[in-house]
């Protein structure tokens, strides 16, 4: 069937005119369908967007109420567990300062029970009038011509009763105008200035003129010192010079004191 110009134009016009009419009504069927859906939607969820917006304002006044929040309240809290545990740590490290400070004092108590209440001797030579404080656990053994100071272990040097592990302690009378020199020229006492191999060396005991003599030939190589009083000269011995090297015989001296 062929169609005249004039029929082709008259469809080709209700062709459109049907074509727009169908979008028209989908259109509107479309837009039908979102307003049911939204409603259906509400009427099952409420309404999302103005429950979100009240969930933020009521979030919005708990935060100010809480004066910045939660999460600041958080961060606050963070810094300040360091510190607390610094605290800690400190008050451990002092707890632990406190107990070792016991356990030393507990030591000290009991080394002190176990070691002799007595106190140090005091050696006194009323004859000559001077006293010396003893080393700890020293005695005092006095004799006719001599005392001995020593450890309360002393024992004799090869079996010679006046050559011990101790010190000796001699004294002699002069004038007072007599020296040192004079007394050990060998006249009336030992020469010491001349026996005396390690030397003669002046000194002072307790500021009181002195000689300390070494090397002494004996039964055994002996330190002597002589200390002028005036009218009296005491000797101290070493014999065998076995107290020059432990202090000993320097504490003595240092102890020596004139009444």
């Amino acid at each position: 069937m062929t169609y005249s110009k004039a029929q082709m134009r008259k469809r080709y016009i209700k062709g459109i005119f049907v074509g727009l009419v169908i979008g028209a009504l989908v259109m509107l069927v479309g837009s039908q369908l979102t307003v049911l859906g939204t409603s259906v939607f509400e009427s099952v969820f409420g309404d999302t967007s103005e429950q979100t917006a009240q969930d933020r304002a009521e979030e919005l006044r708990e935060q100010a109420a809480r004066g910045g929040g939660e999460p600041e309240s958080e961060d606050v809290e963070a810094s300040q567990e360091p510190e607390e545990e610094e605290v800690t740590d400190v008050e451990e490290a002092e707890s632990s300062e406190d107990s070792a400070d016991v356990s030393e004092e507990e030591e000290v108590t009991e080394e002190s029970e176990e070691t002799p209440s007595s106190t140090a001797r005091v050696y006194e030579n009323t004859t000559a009038g001077f006293e010396i404080d003893l080393p700890q656990g020293w005695d005092v053994t006095t004799g006719a011509t001599e005392d001995v100071l020593s450890p309360t272990d002393d024992t004799d040097v090869h079996g010679h009763t006046h050559v011990t592990s101790g010190l000796l302690v001699r004294t002699r009378t002069k004038d007072a105008e007599t020296l040192l020199q004079d007394v050990y020229d060998g006249s009336s006492a030992p020469a010491y200035y001349i026996d005396a191999t390690g030397g003669a060396t002046d000194t002072t005991v307790d500021g009181y003129p002195a000689v300390t003599f070494s090397g002494v030939i004996g039964y055994e190589s002996t330190t002597i010192t002589a200390i002028d009083l005036g009218t009296m000269v005491v000797e101290i011995h070493d014999p065998g010079e076995k107290h020059q090297d432990n202090g000993h015989y320097t504490e003595v001296l240092n102890a020596f004191s004139v009444r």
